[in-house]
């Protein structure tokens, strides 16, 4: 998810937050889809782990982009609400994937939950730029194409900022440690559920 975030800003700055929201959410559907068919782990590693991965990736910071268009005061706090969201979902969906998989299979809970996540889709056909947003973005085009007309083309490149990667080692070091964080994010979330219950049945 954090990995796909570079180029998932690039191309919100060039094609609007909502295309690639919409993007976003069309992998993340199609990779819990065809989850649901794997027949081995390894299917999964790409489906789950790539497909949906690049998917969630896509949706995830233009949908923070936009919260953070219509604030300035309170910026922070509006992205922080934003961002709680990510865990009420987990919270919430996590005990009805497991009734799910016990009634009707991990296969048909993949399917719930590829079709679930067109909604992401529709959000963002609902996204709307805040007043003043597109003469602003129509501005910062212009700036950019003449900031980049003096640089020398890069073979197969035609002066893309896609064919870049950043420089700045602070933000190097913070989307690789993000990256690695994420391979054992979700550890305590499977492994705390029994001590949850737990705790849950003493109260």
């Amino acid at each position: 998810m954090f990995f796909v975030g570079y180029p998932a800003s690039i191309l919100s700055a060039k094609y609007g937050c909502r295309a690639v929201t919409i993007l976003g959410g069309f992998f993340t559907s199609l990779g819990l889809f065809l989850s649901s068919f794997a027949n081995r782990i390894e299917i999964i590693y790409f489906t789950h782990g790539i497909v949906f991965g690049i998917g969630s990736g896509f949706s995830y910071l233009p949908a923070l982009v936009m919260v953070a268009n219509y604030f300035d005061k309170k910026r922070s706090f509006a992205t922080g609400i934003a961002t709680a969201g990510s865990n009420l979902g987990a919270l919430s969906l996590a005990p009805l994937q497991q009734i799910l998989v016990a009634q009707v299979g991990w296969r048909n809970c993949y399917r719930f939950l590829g079709g679930f996540s067109i909604l992401i889709m529709v959000c963002g056909i609902l996204f709307r730029p805040p007043p003043g947003a597109d003469s602003s973005n129509l501005e910062t085009k212009k700036q950019c194409s003449k900031a980049h007309s003096d640089e020398p083309k890069r073979k197969g490149c035609s002066n893309s900022k896609l064919c870049r990667f950043p420089t700045n080692k602070k933000f190097i070091i913070w989307i690789v440690a993000s990256t690695v964080a994420c391979f054992g994010y979700f550890v305590p979330h499977v492994n705390l559920v029994c001590f949850l219950w737990l705790f849950l049945f003493q109260l």
